[in-house]
């Protein structure tokens, strides 16, 4: 991934499986977040779609509150001004690792992960910050729009099928923190690889 483009890191939404705010999680010695941002290049811009934190970032909240994921992205377009953009859903650890190493052929609009039951990851994703803007105009109303509404306003994306890292498998790449089995689960991948 070219080091200009941003990254967006969605921590809004209600957690009701969880039981609490999955940002402030503890994940090894810090947080969920903090775990987020640290994967992240120093010199990227950073948008987070959330409560302020202790990071240096750009901070906002979607309109309406709780409109959703379309509704944040929505809202850190007038943040953006990279020609392409990273989107990480907080809650998927793994993620930014085979992030990172994707870029955006000529013409393509996004590349976009697809799990071993072609289910597309729309929050780990890279798009390209004009294609998405128009995507939103023409999506019109963005509160509590699906992202699969306004991807379907795409033409020209890439998904990935299976994506994996040489350290990490699919599922673990795509691995979403819904519940507490999850974070156990999420916990010893981290140690496998992080605490070496």
């Amino acid at each position: 991934m070219p080091t200009e483009s941003a990254f967006v890191i969605l921590t809004g939404g209600t957690s009701k499986r969880m039981g609490q705010d999955k940002a402030g999680l503890m994940f090894g010695a810090d947080s969920l977040l903090a775990f987020q941002y640290q994967q992240i290049p120093a010199e990227s811009p950073v948008v987070i779609v959330g409560p302020q934190a202790d990071f240096p970032a750009t901070y906002l909240t979607e309109n309406p509150a709780g409109g959703g994921p379309a509704a944040g992205l929505a809202a850190a377009m007038n943040h953006i001004t990279s020609d392409s953009f990273a989107v990480i859903a907080v809650d998927s650890p793994f993620g930014l690792p085979w992030l990172s190493q994707q870029t955006l052929e000529h013409g393509i609009q996004a590349v976009i992960p697809r799990d071993s039951e072609q289910r597309p990851h729309y929050l780990c994703a890279l798009y390209n910050t004009v294609a998405f803007k128009q995507a939103i105009a023409s999506l019109g109303n963005v509160a509590h729009a699906s992202m699969r509404d306004l991807i379907s306003h795409f033409t020209q994306i890439q998904y990935v099928d299976s994506p994996a890292t040489e350290l990490l498998t699919t599922a673990e790449v795509l691995l979403d923190i819904n519940t507490p089995a999850d974070l156990v689960k999420a916990h010893n991948i981290r140690n496998r690889i992080w605490s070496q």
